[in-house]
């Protein structure tokens, strides 16, 4: 049974029901600053960890080595802007690529971890 601790909420209400990406250090000071208690970095890993293997949100590791937590757990890919570091979900991943992988190499698919790397709008305006 999972133990639902006021952090564990905090954290469903920020990745599950915002549907935001969040470096785990930008998780902890938003838990400290909204709860009563001082959560501990060991505490917020445990608990990403337990989510995670439990389905309810996904990692993603960016190309600099950061990892970005996702409340979507729906096979999706993603768009990383390297200049400002926005990361968007790209929903539209053709369910046809997904069925031809599944059927062409017997496999089953559990996450999907695409990260497409590039200049979102605004930052490919301002390398110009």
């Amino acid at each position: 049974m999972i133990r639902k601790t006021r952090q564990r909420e905090v954290l469903e209400k920020m990745l599950v029901d915002q549907k935001v990406h969040y470096k785990p250090q930008d998780m902890l000071k938003i838990i400290n600053a909204s709860t009563d208690q001082n959560v501990s970095q060991a505490t917020l890993y445990r608990t990403l960890a337990d989510m995670e293997t439990n389905g309810e949100i996904q990692s993603i590791t960016l190309s600099d080595g950061c990892t970005i937590y996702d409340g979507n757990t729906m096979p999706h890919a993603h768009f990383y802007c390297m200049q400002c570091g926005t990361l968007m979900d790209i929903d539209s991943l053709p369910k046809e690529y997904l069925d031809e992988i599944r059927s062409s190499y017997g496999v089953t698919i559990s996450k999907v971890d695409v990260v497409i790397n590039g200049y979102c709008e605004q930052c490919a305006k301002e390398r110009r």
